[in-house]
């Protein structure tokens, strides 16, 4: 948490490299947001003891800061752009299996 609220600029150029490169290689858009989710969560503590304070009120700063970058808009487009690109598989899918339900009823009729 201390390093994102310290670095400023760099997290800055980081979030713009995913957005420029996660354009064309799905790993890199994979990657970024789970590097975006990994730091935005808390780290792991014993279920049996509640976060401590000042460990959470780092995170929540680093949060705001990640989110104040543009990270969230970075995850939603690259969300969007899935979303998008399934849908239109699904719509090619389905007009495959249309084609060949129509197929295969005609070749059951003869």
């Amino acid at each position: 948490a201390e390093q994102v609220a310290s670095a400023g600029s760099d997290l800055r150029l980081l979030l713009r490299a995913i957005e420029r490169h996660s354009t064309t290689t799905k790993e890199v858009a994979e990657i970024g947001c789970s590097l975006i989710c990994h730091l935005c969560s808390l780290t792991p503590y014993q279920p049996c003891f509640d976060p401590i304070p000042p460990r959470t009120k780092a995170h929540r700063d680093a949060q705001k800061r990640i989110a104040a970058e543009g990270a969230i808009d970075l995850i939603t487009g690259i969300l969007g752009t899935s979303v998008r690109e399934v849908k239109q598989l699904h719509d090619k899918i389905q007009g495959m299996e249309a084609v060949l339900i129509k197929e295969a009823q005609i070749h059951k009729e003869n």
